[in-house]
């Protein structure tokens, strides 16, 4: 038969994440072991963004436990306005009182300042408390036992750092590295149709051939096999 292929099986290499290739493999058509880099990509924009990332976890932590102890101020000052607040509740109902008596002591602009001290500090009372809520909301605004903002630079941590792993790419497994279509300097994209090279796992040798369907009849399995190739001429393959 004249239609006979010999059947491998190619991975094309594209990288997760996208930049300028510093570095490639010079064992083109060379067996590579699992693991050794086949070409990387320049990591310094992915090694910023973990940096910051790591500056914005430790801001968040840090800005956790200033809120706890805002939480805990904010608490006693509801405490010190509250008892204030009812000792000039007190003076108020006195005043009232008093005004009510035959002989008033106290003058109308008395009892309204009075009366204007205690609604004031009442004011303050319920402003501390508003306060005291509005952290106790940020403090108890969790996901999964942790405080959200800081589960979420969490994620974007992990996922920076997976990223920046990824600016090396290895071999997947024992093979060889052919059509490399990348030198440094070179932009590579995460783009699967633009592969930077191809990979060829090491894999038993496979021919497949069609035959005719009368041929194929004299067929038999473990029948000796030759090959011949038109660029090689005079020489056979058993």
């Amino acid at each position: 038969t004249y239609t006979a292929q010999k059947a491998v099986i190619s991975i094309p290499i594209t990288p997760q994440v996208t930049g300028v290739v510093s570095e490639v493999t010079d064992n083109n058509n060379q067996l590579i072991k699992k693991g050794e880099v086949l070409f990387k990509i320049d990591p310094t924009r992915y090694q910023a963004r973990v940096a910051r990332l790591q500056a914005d976890l430790v801001t968040a932590t840090h800005s956790v436990q200033t809120q706890k102890a805002q939480l805990s101020e904010a608490q006693a000052n509801t405490t010190r306005v509250s008892a204030e607040r009812d000792r000039l509740y007190k003076d108020y109902q006195r005043y009232l009182k008093g005004s009510q008596a035959r002989v008033n002591p106290f003058s109308e602009s008395d009892i309204d300042n009075a009366r204007q001290n205690y609604l004031a500090q009442d004011a303050m009372v319920k402003g501390s408390i508003a306060e005291q809520s509005q952290i106790q909301s940020q403090l108890d605004s969790m996901v999964n036992g942790e405080q959200s903002q800081i589960g979420s630079l969490r994620a974007q941590l992990s996922e920076a750092k997976y990223n920046l792993d990824q600016t090396i790419v290895r071999a997947p497994s024992d093979g060889y590295a052919t059509q490399v279509l990348s030198r440094p300097g070179t932009y590579a994209a995460a783009l699967p149709l633009r592969p930077v090279m191809v990979f060829i796992p090491e894999q038993k040798r496979q021919i497949v051939a069609q035959f005719r369907q009368n041929s194929r009849l004299r067929l038999e399995a473990g029948d000796d096999a030759e090959v011949v190739f038109n660029a090689l001429p005079g020489q056979v393959f058993h």
